[in-house]
């Protein structure tokens, strides 16, 4: 008998994950369930795809051959299936695009406007889910497109720049920085920081060259539930411009962050190989005239 979807779906919650344990509860099935799974895909396969070391457990050579395209199948497989049930809504077409609550709020009402005005044939569908779910979405075929901050893709995932941003000091219109024209991440040290996105937060600790040590924290799920603590000036947060239209109605600041400037890119995520729909063109070229006039347009390919 050949290898089965749920022997590759076995072998990518593992191989994600790096963890037999925290791969059976996100595929809901029992570990030794998992690991029957796991050893018989490696007597079809003929060869072992997990090796163990003294800390972690670890890809073979052939397991990470063999990861990529067990990652195509799944992700088309999903796709399908998502595409069966989304087809049509009430005789239109629906485009379905993953972002993360921030986004949806802030960058693509604005855009979803006009959008609806040109195509009224097709429907916006926004699955809101966290910065580092984006992708997921995308690749299990939930959506169509995904718009959110630069992440590592795996090979069934391209990536295209939207627009680039510096980042800001977000801050109560109370605080002593909303009196400045800047601000420098030494500055920040001292201040409680507010964060809703871990991989983001790490990526920053990467630009600073693991140099620059916060006082005190405060994470948050949501980067609304961020904003709600900022106005009652228990911190201040990092962020990019075109969080901007959130702010005033909280009577809040952004105030530009220096020393050094670092930018974050929006990102624009489609299945490889996928061509990209008139309806799918149509919107990108909507969500990038929206940006703020601060952000930086995604420079044209060579």
């Amino acid at each position: 008998m050949n290898y089965t979807l749920k022997h590759l779906q076995a072998l990518l919650g593992v191989a994600h994950t790096g963890s037999f344990t925290a791969a059976a509860e996100k595929l809901h099935v029992t570990r030794p369930s998992l690991s029957v799974l796991i050893r018989e895909l490696e007597d079809k396969l003929g060869f072992a795809v997990f090796t163990r070391t003294t800390r972690r457990l670890v890809l073979t050579e052939e397991g990470k051959a063999f990861l990529p395209l067990a990652e195509r199948v799944v992700a088309e497989y999903q796709a399908s299936v998502w595409a069966a049930k989304n087809m049509f809504k009430r005789g239109k077409s629906v485009l379905k695009i993953a972002c993360s609550q921030l986004m949806a709020c802030a960058l693509l009402p604005d855009a979803i406007v006009k959008f609806n005005a040109r195509q009224a044939q097709i429907d916006i569908q926004i699955i809101d889910v966290s910065n580092d779910e984006v992708i997921d979405a995308v690749v299990s075929g939930q959506a169509d497109i995904g718009i959110g901050p630069e992440r590592y893709v795996p090979d069934t995932v391209s990536a295209s720049i939207l627009f680039s941003s510096p980042l800001g000091c977000i801050c109560s219109s109370e605080h002593p920085f909303a009196k400045s024209k800047r601000v420098t991440w030494k500055d920040l040290t001292e201040q409680t920081i507010i964060s809703s996105d871990k991989a983001g937060w790490l990526m920053l600790m990467r630009d600073l060259d693991y140099t620059t040590r916060f006082e005190s924290s405060i994470e948050v799920r949501h980067f609304m539930t961020g904003l709600a603590l900022i106005s009652r000036n228990i911190g201040v947060m990092v962020s990019t411009g075109f969080v901007a239209p959130l702010l005033s109605p909280q009577d809040l600041c952004l105030v530009p962050l220096v020393a050094p400037v670092i930018e974050r890119r929006t990102v624009l995520y489609t299945r490889a190989g996928m061509q990209r729909s008139p309806e799918v063109k149509a919107f990108v070229e909507l969500v990038k005239e929206m940006r703020p006039r601060s952000e930086k347009p995604a420079k044209p390919a060579a």
